[in-house]
């Protein structure tokens, strides 16, 4: 018996197997850990390359999940002598993400040589007892006389992670690997011949009771238990049990493979109660930031009211000092009414809120739009905002709301990034996979890519001029972020400018999904 990983490579063999090993350079080679099985099967040649093909092809379709089991009869040649084997390939399950654990691959040498008997001897489908009544399987050990081989796999499974076991129709154990002492504190050599249900418990087989009879009645089950096999610890098993059925029809007991999934339970149960934790960490989150924004929003709205009458002296005439005073005020307080604005927006769109009210945009017109608000923001700054767009920009399937909101706050971000007299250039690119690139670049700025790469966190703190540390420090480009993604669409924040050298060039790509007309 070999066990070999989802790749088909060797991890480990039995001692029957070693003894085997010892008369063929083929099996010999197994011992080199790591050494790929399909791939010697697939380079065997002469007489034993029928054989190795069959088996190569039956493994190969455990391991992809075609079949749960393959077996087959072959002739082996070593040297002058042939010798008849059984094959019996068995999948070791599947982990949490559904990718093969590998399988354990049964040699079993068979008492009557099948040299002459080409009617056992296995075509390399694959098809073995696929249909669940176990019949191909037990049909071909009558033929073939003792040794029974199911009733032995005792004898070369114990180095599986698993019960391996067969159990006769009157629900007598008469095999059994060495893994029973640790599941039920019965050694192997003492539970052959007792009764099923005297070394599980009588609870426990009352759970299981109706697998069994299934499986005595001629079909393959598979099913996932739990019990408790020492007082407080709980074991979950996944087992197959599999009908040992003769050519006439006659159920004479089943084999089963019992693997241990307490752990893979115990990371589902784990993974569960934080799933649910954090849902839970996220509606207060939620719901304490929608709270603290309206709670807000009225004061600072009232200090933008106050603060414009005073700065526009509605009262009577202020000193300079005073005025400018007031305008801070203004500025200040619209700049946190804007964050709380957008702390409740992060917040929504974290939770799975922020559901997108999608329509066709005409993008020429709204990014017109946002480029005459943009050149009046940038006036006072002395920033001159360029629109460099095609006489035809394709519209968009999006959220108009929020695309302006994306627009509107990289054209702010590029803005922030200038210096005096500067130049940001908005513009649009249809890329070859028919994807719409929307480009907003400052040629002056002079940041670097690493500072750009932590731009988009939320409040990130970086080591760089006071300009990017200011813009870097609040919720405008991950809301941004989180926006385009919303729609499909990746945000990148590039070193250089569109034509190389100097400058930042804030990226936007919508999929091609997203592009109309």
């Amino acid at each position: 018996m070999a066990l070999v990983d989802a790749n088909g490579r060797v991890s480990a063999v039995n001692a029957v197997w070693r003894v085997v090993a010892a008369g063929d350079d083929f099996f010999a080679q197994t011992f080199q850990r790591g050494i790929s099985y399909l791939g010697l099967c697939d380079s065997t040649r002469g007489l034993n390359a029928r054989a190795a093909g069959t088996i190569a092809n039956g493994l190969r379709s455990v391991l992809d999940g075609s079949h749960s089991s393959f077996e087959t009869q072959y002739v082996w040649y070593f040297g002058q002598e042939c010798r008849g084997f059984k094959c019996l390939i068995s999948s070791l399950g599947a982990d949490s993400s559904a990718a093969s654990r590998g399988a354990m691959v049964m040699h079993v040498e068979i008492a009557t040589p099948i040299v002459d008997r080409p009617d056992l001897v296995g075509d390399g489908d694959g098809d073995g007892d696929e249909d669940g009544d176990g019949a191909g399987l037990a049909a071909s050990v009558e033929r073939l006389g003792p040794p029974d081989v199911l009733r032995d796999i005792g004898m070369v499974a114990d180095i599986v992670p698993a019960l391996v076991f067969h159990v006769d129709a009157d629900l007598i154990l008469r095999a059994a690997n060495r893994h029973f002492e640790s599941w039920f504190g019965v050694a192997a050599a003492d539970v052959i011949g007792m009764n099923v249900a005297d070394v599980t418990g009588q609870m426990l087989f009352r759970r299981i009771q109706s697998h069994v009879y299934t499986a005595l009645s001629g079909r393959r089950v598979s099913f996932e238990d739990v019990f408790e096999d020492q007082p407080g610890s709980r074991r979950w098993f996944s087992a197959t049990f599999i009908p040992d059925v003769t050519k006439e029809g006659r159920v004479r007991g089943f084999s089963g493979l019992a693997f241990d999934i307490t752990r893979h339970k115990d990371l589902e149960k784990s993974l569960d109660d934080a799933k649910l934790a954090s849902d839970h960490a996220m509606r207060v989150q939620t719901e304490l930031l929608g709270h603290v924004g309206g709670e807000l929003r009225a004061p600072l709205t009232a200090i933008v009211g106050f603060s414009e009458t005073l700065a526009s002296e509605l009262f009577g005439p202020l000193g300079e000092q005073y005025r400018e005073y007031a305008k801070d005020i203004r500025d200040t307080a619209c700049g946190l009414s804007d964050m709380v604005g957008d702390l409740v927006d992060l917040a929504k769109v974290q939770s799975g809120q922020l559901q997108l009210d999608e329509e066709r945009v005409n993008l020429g017109v709204l990014l017109k739009s946002a480029i005459g608000w943009a050149q009046q923001e940038s006036r006072e700054s002395g920033v001159k905002m360029v629109a460099k767009l095609p006489r035809h920009v394709p519209g968009l399937f999006a959220d108009e709301r929020l695309l302006r909101r994306i627009v509107v706050n990289l054209i702010a971000s590029a803005v922030r990034l200038a210096s005096d007299g500067a130049t940001v250039t908005l513009s649009t690119r249809s890329e070859t996979d028919g994807s719409l690139a929307l480009l907003v670049t400052n040629e002056e700025a002079v940041i670097r890519q690493a500072d750009l790469d932590r731009m988009a966190e939320p409040f990130a703190r970086l080591e760089a001029p006071r300009s990017v540390s200011t813009m870097a420090g609040g919720l405008t480009l991950p809301l941004t972020r989180h926006f385009i993604e919303l729609h499909g669409g990746a945000l990148s924040l590039l070193e250089g400018g569109q034509h190389g050298g100097k400058g930042v060039t804030l990226a936007v790509r919508f999929p091609r999904a997203r592009v109309v007309g």
